[in-house]
């Protein structure tokens, strides 16, 4: 990302400064969070990212409580999600793209996520599948974050 065009953004103004202070609204490079080379002009995706990188953690503490019955069942139905994810964005998206799926996903992932993890009942926790998908998928977006 270019540097402040009125040089403003250096060390702690930044915050101040995104807020207004003197109405730049950039970001210095080194101070993005999660070392997010920009920053995206959707506030949806960026909400979605956010979310997106939650979840890794918290399905570590999911997959440490389950059982091994659950655990097969949490991982059969994670596995169908991702696929039918990656089936749905296509093999070159953006994280716009992905992020729309994201939100669209409340109508499919319950389906997909009970049907894969039968016999055994179905993870409660369909959208962490989601989420813990997209944050795989995120990297490989045509316009993903270094």
């Amino acid at each position: 990302m270019p540097s402040c065009p009125r040089g403003l953004c250096a060390g702690g103004t930044a915050l101040r400064h995104w807020r207004g202070a003197a109405g730049c609204g950039r970001w210095p490079a080194d101070s993005l969070l999660h070392g997010a080379g920009t920053l995206n002009s959707n506030p949806k995706t960026e909400v979605a990212i956010q979310a997106w990188g939650e979840a890794p953690g918290t399905a570590r503490r999911v997959r440490a409580g389950l059982d091994v019955r659950g655990l097969g069942a949490f991982e059969r139905a994670y596995a169908a999600v991702y696929s039918e994810l990656v089936r749905r964005v296509g093999q070159s998206y953006s994280l716009d793209q992905l992020a729309d799926a994201w939100r669209e996903s409340d109508r499919w992932a319950p389906d997909v996520a009970l049907d894969a993890a039968r016999p055994t009942p179905p993870p409660r926790s369909t959208p962490l599948l989601v989420d813990l998908a997209c944050a795989r998928l995120q990297r490989s977006a045509r316009d993903a974050r270094t």
